[in-house]
């Protein structure tokens, strides 16, 4: 039985004309279908809604989306209280580009610090020259607090249109912009040699200081004798802060200068002296360092101490054995220092005093760091006339003096010293057996490879990490199972350094666990795996990191950088930008800067770092990757 209502509606039904019902059944479908293809409105509507997951997944899409209309909702995201959800609102008004300048620069004179802080970083990462010139005149009509928050963005801006803001920015009354400044001026390089020759010769002081430090390692020979001129300057922060741009300087023009500034008034001009005196081993040089270590001043002394252990000359064998008896505890230190870096054995019997004798203090801060570059420095000299002291040590009553002289032991190859070191490893102190574990890494005893794949079940985590660590120093093949069984039983919670010793072992065996990894679920073992898979002379590596760039596995392309630079594959640059911008660092931006490939540098001016992304860090690359060339493997 029909009811009346549905009979109702039956009937005005047969009276409408069938052309018409099929225009609004049309119509009705149209209209679905461009809700459907243009999910702008509900995500725009979903920004504003009471829930915090709905909030977040509307940013994270309108992020990715670039659409214009969405500005406005975006500029307000920016104030809302789930951090993701500012996070993705100011990623997308990047992503939106120019026609986001206008509403952002609104927002530069605000009084919220937040919302400022996230337009200039927009603004900066949009990079046109429009965005670029509203941070400018935004830094020179603002001050106060608006005007450092444009700063601090500024000076991340590789653009020459910023150096006349940045050179003024010398003299801001905030030590923090200053600093900033000159850092960027001299990441700026060739473009702001001109502009910062000249301002050494201003008449304000805080500019031709903060000029002098940005021309700090410059390569540029026409430099040299300007900052020479400034040694004489009459202030002497301005002569202290030439004698650091000339640190380890190789032109020969500095040398008769800084000489001269040793015997300066002012200690700090005199200490950067030192400091700067640090790469020529000739013989005025060593001279004047070692008188030098007679300084009435502490600083100065420490720094002619260290200057010279980095020139590593014998001749500053006894006076720095004479400087383990300084009055001040940072030159004892940097002597101690100085002695492990020349690696003369005249040097161990009185640093092995110094290990003995001031045990008393040693849990003290400073004397604990002295006690450990004693350590450090008898490890580098390895003089196996110290064993029977070691050993003594290492039966000590005070806890400090046993690590240090385990540490002292490594890479001492005597067969006493290995025994030794396995009986230690039964010690309560956890501290003591990272000692240990540490200097067997470096023992060449067939047995120690055993003794540390056993001490990765030890109950404390920094004992583990050493014997990780240690592992990979060994290379030894015997390790390749163990490390792999402890990243399958501590999962994302291994220590990253599991990876780095798997790749130092350079074994084809490792290969193929590593392969598995580029498939993990967690981001930081994709990323560790294609790391060490990068530096492989393996033809399953190099498949398996192709694959992982034709899947577009983000995690794995940001660790492996380096190898799809040098690889300079065509049209490999999307997803190679995916991967800077979801887990990109400043190594990982800087190599696209300078890598040749116009596609890769572009988006490295506009990357500003995800908040969403942890990946480990990439030690030890730093020189390396200004040097890597599109499609140039080295």
């Amino acid at each position: 039985m029909i009811k009346p209502g549905v009979r109702h509606i039956c009937r005005i039904a047969t009276t409408i004309p069938i052309g018409l019902l099929l225009c609004a059944s049309r119509l009705s479908l149209a209209q679905a279908t461009q809700a459907q293809s243009d999910p702008v409105p509900q995500l725009l509507a979903d920004l504003k809604d009471s829930k915090p997951e709905v909030r977040i997944h509307a940013a994270e899409k309108l992020r990715d989306l670039k659409d214009p209309a969405a500005v406005d909702s975006l500029i307000a995201a920016l104030k809302d209280s789930e951090s993701r959800v500012q996070s993705d609102a100011e990623q997308g008004l990047a992503n939106i580009g120019a026609p986001a300048v206008e509403s952002l620069a609104t927002l530069l004179l605000g009084d919220d610090q937040r919302t400022r802080h996230a337009a200039a970083e927009s603004l900066a990462s949009i990079g046109t020259p429009e965005a670029v010139q509203t941070l400018i005149k935004t830094a020179q009509n603002s001050e106060g607090f608006q005007r450092q928050d444009v700063m601090s963005v500024l000076t991340e801006v590789s653009d020459p249109g910023t150096i006349p803001v940045l050179i003024a920015a010398l003299k801001d009354s905030n030590e923090g912009t200053r600093r900033g400044a000159s850092f960027a001026l001299r990441n700026m390089g060739a473009p702001a040699a001109a502009a910062l020759l000249a301002a050494l010769r201003d008449p304000d002081d805080l500019i031709r200081i903060g000029a002098a430090h940005a021309l700090q390692g410059s390569s540029d020979p026409n430099a040299v004798e300007p900052l020479i001129a400034l040694l004489n300057d009459p202030n002497p922060e301005v002569r202290a802060s030439t004698a650091y741009a000339l640190m380890s300087a190789t032109d020969p023009r500095a040398l008769e200068p800084l000489l001269a500034a040793l015997k300066d008034s002012d200690a700090h001009v005199r200490r950067n002296a030192a400091g700067a005196l640090n790469v020529t081993n000739d013989p005025r040089v060593i001279e004047s360092l070692i008188a030098t270590l007679k300084d009435p001043a502490p600083d100065v002394r420490q720094r002619a101490a260290y200057s010279l252990g980095q020139i590593k000359d014998p001749q500053a064998v006894q006076p720095l054995i004479d400087a383990l008896k300084d009055s001040n505890d940072q030159v004892r230190q940097s002597a101690v220092s100085a002695l492990g870096e020349i690696n003369d054995p005249r040097a161990v019997g009185p640093l092995l005093d110094m290990l003995e004798h001031d045990q008393a203090d040693q849990t003290q801060p400073a004397m604990a760091y002295a006690l450990n570059n004693v350590a450090t420095a008898l490890n580098k000299i390895k003089d196996p006339a110290s064993v029977d002291r070691l050993l003594a040590l290492l039966k000590s009553s005070d806890a400090g003096v046993r690590r240090y002289a385990a540490f002292a032991m490594a890479g001492i190859n005597d067969p006493r010293v290995m025994d030794a070191l396995i009986v230690s490893l039964k010690k309560e102190d956890a501290g003591f057996r990272q000692s240990v574990v540490s200097a067997l890494g470096t023992n060449k005893d067939p047995r120690a490879v055993d003794v540390l794949i056993a001490a990765l079940q030890d109950p404390d985590s920094s004992v583990q990490w050493s014997a990780i660590r240690s592992l990979g120093d060994s290379k030894d093949p015997r390790a390749i199972e163990p490390l792999l069984a402890l990243i399958k039983r501590n999962g994302p919670s291994v220590p990253n350094s599991v990876f780095s010793a798997l790749d130092a072992i350079k074994d084809p065996r490792v290969v193929e666990p590593l392969i598995a990894f580029l498939k993990d679920s967690s981001p930081v073992f994709r990323s560790l795996a294609a790391r060490e898979l990068s530096s492989m002379d393996d033809p399953r590596a190099s498949s398996a990191l192709l694959a992982a760039l034709q899947d577009r596995n983000s995690a794995a392309i940001a660790g492996a950088f380096v190898f799809f630079i040098q690889r300079g594959q065509p049209g490999s640059e999307d997803a190679m930008i995916d991967a800077l911008n979801q887990f990109g660092d400043w190594q990982m931006a800087s190599a696209f800067r300078h890598c040749g490939n116009a596609k890769l540098e572009e988006a490295a001016n506009a990357w500003r770092p995800s908040r969403n992304s942890h990946l480990p860090p990439r030690m030890g690359l730093q020189a390396k990757t200004v040097e890597l060339q599109w499609g140039h493997p080295t």
